[in-house]
């Protein structure tokens, strides 16, 4: 049989076949015009919302922009180069606190866009380093020690703000700190309500007696923003001490960070700008942060930690007739934490020589052993006295 009585549908004539493709043509431009303004509407009505966001995103960063005095503005990021940023977190605002306080965290992270990693590095607030002396306080009898005072870290941010808190680490370390980010404690809550909440790998079980008894399990636990704070700050529960509170500190902004790069909405980021508006001071500008979004994301989603060890040493302090406890680290670690610091940054590494490493060098012709025995002291310029320093 042949193949054209095989279809049983009537034959269309050259006229119909015309006149229904114009038709099908007409639904098709229909079609595609709905779907066409529906986009426009759409991508209008997104574009609308994303530029309005982007103009409060810029006016949160700008209420917290803030240049630092004598410093200049770094061009790292914009160069896509590695760079530092030192992140401090104040003990004002948080517990009830309103002065200005000590610098409570401090946190030298350094970003690596090429290897793709960022190593956070915790200065534990007890340790013992040179600080310049400020103008104000140079009439108290420490220009014995060649200008500089000798203090635990985190008082140069009380006694001279965050240049004096920036110039301190770089000394103490060697290593340029190109940008900060300071941070009040009261904000830690609200930025971690603002992303949803995180959650933690808590090593052990405890209660925090300081927090009003607020109870935290071993393993993975969900933190809203209030226990995101006591976990960050407990200390005397835990049995490193110090050096356990830096590690859960870095705990609580590694798992920011994540969250933040998970987070698939823009009203997150807007809650969290919210939250840290006028509580956070950074000299990262508006198109850094972009940039750091779009092209540092590898470098944040691998993230190492490490810290400056110390020895635990009591000192005589002329305010402290029972003396101070102070964390020292040996030469060794300061220089271990020097070199790692500036490969990272791709810089040649550099042998320390400052009044710490000075002072390291004469109590060990002394006696003292680091993590073994003998009595720290502080020696004056002239190498051969053994002195009491105020604690300004």
């Amino acid at each position: 049989m042949s193949n054209q009585y095989q279809n049983d549908e009537p034959r269309m004539s050259r006229s119909q076949k015309l006149q229904e493709g114009k038709k099908r043509r007409s639904r098709k431009g229909v079609i595609f015009k709905v779907s066409l303004l529906f986009l426009t509407i759409m991508l209008f009505t997104v574009g609308a919302y994303a530029v309005r966001l982007l103009s409060q995103t810029q006016n949160a960063l700008g209420n917290s922009y803030q240049q630092v005095a004598g410093k200049s503005v770094s061009k790292k990021i914009s160069q896509n180069k590695p760079f530092s940023i030192l992140l401090i977190g104040a003990d004002t605002g948080g517990m009830g606190r309103t002065d200005q306080g000590n610098s409570d965290t401090l946190i030298l992270a350094t970003v690596n866009p090429k290897k793709k990693e960022t190593k956070l590095i915790s200065i534990p607030r007890d340790t013992l380093t040179e600080i310049k002396i400020p103008t104000k306080f140079a009439s108290e009898g420490s220009a014995s020690l060649n200008g500089y005072t000798i203090q635990k870290v985190n008082s140069a941010y009380s006694m001279g703000g965050l240049s004096l808190a920036i110039k301190t680490v770089e000394r103490q370390l060697n290593v340029p700190v190109d940008y900060y980010m300071m941070v009040n404690f009261s904000s830690l809550t609200k930025i971690v309500n603002g992303i949803g909440g995180i959650t933690v790998d808590v090593p052990f079980t405890f209660t925090s007696r300081a927090t009003g008894g607020q109870y935290f399990k071993k393993g993975k636990m969900f933190l809203t923003g209030d226990k995101a704070l006591a976990y960050a700050r407990m200390r005397h529960e835990d049995p490193e001490g110090d050096y356990g509170r830096q590690k859960r500190q870095r705990q609580v902004i590694e798992a920011i960070i994540q969250k933040l790069l998970s987070a698939n909405t823009l009203t997150k980021y807007q809650k969290v700008l919210n939250s840290i508006s006028g509580s956070m001071k950074t000299d990262l500008t508006f198109d850094d942060m972009t940039t750091l979004a779009s092209s540092y994301r590898g470098a944040a989603n691998n993230m190492k930690s490490d810290y400056v060890h110390g020895n635990s040493v009591t000192l005589p302090y002329s305010n402290y007739p029972s003396g101070l406890s102070v964390e020292i680290p040996s030469t060794e670690e300061l220089q271990r934490v020097s070199d790692m610091a500036r490969k990272q940054l791709g810089l040649e590494t550099r042998t320390l020589d400052t009044e710490m490493t000075r002072q390291n060098e004469l109590n060990e012709e002394n006696g003292f052993v680091f993590g073994g025995y003998g009595q720290y002291h502080i020696y004056s310029k002239n190498y051969d006295t053994a002195i009491t320093v105020p604690f300004l």
